[in-house]
């Protein structure tokens, strides 16, 4: 009875130290979780090349003539909405030379381009036609006629400067970082009868970028 005594309280001795090893423990623990938020405004810009002035070729001023040429206007904007480009001459007419002028173009219906330069025989007059990726739907055709389409036809659609903006550009969402070019074609006709005072003859013609 002794030894059966002794061997259980030896057991007993020896199991507890391994039970406070092994015991595990036991803990409490809490978090708290919050959000931050960040927002930043970028403001809308935008900018207007400057090419160069141009110079027409030189025509005789007796009988038929034409002298054309052509400039761009780039314009670049992070504006979301889009922008316009509107042009305009800084007197009427555009073309002059001191006491003299050219006519500014007289299309078949005011305010409607042709598709076609016309003049009268005993006329001389200066127009403009637009081409580019975002040209304004008053300059777009369909192919017979101008204010109607959707083409873009080269050297068609021609109207008069006035002194009042007319939009020749409009896009409803930003341009790529380099710019959209719009270029603004010139012609000057003489009829066969048509006389024009020799001298240089001028004109300012004013573009104006708008963010929408």
């Amino acid at each position: 009875m002794n030894k059966i005594l002794s061997l259980l309280l030896a057991v007993a001795i020896s199991s507890y130290p391994v039970f406070l090893f092994v015991e595990p423990e036991i803990t409490d623990s809490v978090s708290a979780t919050d959000s931050v938020g960040v927002s930043l405004q970028v403001t809308e810009e935008i900018a207007i090349s400057s090419p160069p002035d141009v110079n027409l070729p030189s025509i005789g001023g007796m009988g038929t003539a034409s002298s054309t040429g052509s400039f761009s206007w780039t314009v670049t904007t992070n504006n979301s909405a889009g922008y316009t480009l509107a042009v305009k001459a800084s007197t009427s007419p555009a073309l002059q030379s001191g006491s003299d002028s050219i006519a500014d173009y007289t299309p078949a219906t005011a305010g409607t381009p042709d598709f076609n330069f016309s003049v009268g025989a005993n006329d001389a007059e200066f127009g403009y036609s637009v081409e580019g990726s975002d040209t304004a739907q008053l300059f777009l055709d369909n192919g017979s006629a101008c204010n109607t389409g959707t083409t873009n036809a080269v050297d068609k659609c021609w109207l008069n400067f006035t002194t009042t903006d007319i939009t020749v550009a409009r896009s409803t969402s930003e341009t790529p970082s380099s710019g959209t070019p719009t270029t603004i074609k010139l012609r000057v006709d003489l009829g066969t009868n048509a006389f024009v005072p020799s001298g240089t003859y001028s004109a300012t013609i004013i573009g104006t970028a708008t963010t929408l």
